[in-house]
């Protein structure tokens, strides 16, 4: 019974060694990918809820936008990157603000 414990056990390691074991070191490509890839998923996500919240299709905020449907669903999925003018629109039409992160 013992050595059943034995191999049953896991080892528990933190969330920087994870990430550096599934997507490599802080500064390589891939871990560089999976990074952005990560951003563009949260802010996708932000950015739906607000559109829910404030009972906007997706058809009507593409129209804001001036962008087609397709690309509010990408981006609402993570899968659509967005330049820094594109972001601040969304903002702006969603009535959102950024603010700095105290530190």
């Amino acid at each position: 019974m013992e050595s059943n414990k034995k191999q049953n056990k896991i080892k528990v390691i933190n969330g920087s060694e994870d990430l550096a074991r599934r997507y490599g070191e802080l500064g390589t490509e891939k871990r560089n990918k999976f990074h952005n890839e990560a951003l563009s998923w949260y802010y996708g996500s932000i950015f739906k809820d607000r559109r829910k919240e404030l009972k906007l299709t997706q058809k009507q905020l593409a129209e804001k936008i001036n962008q087609p449907i397709a690309y509010v669903a990408r981006m609402e999925k993570g899968e659509q990157k967005m330049d820094i003018s594109q972001f601040t629109k969304l903002i702006d039409e969603l009535d959102m603000e950024i603010k700095p992160i105290d530190k």
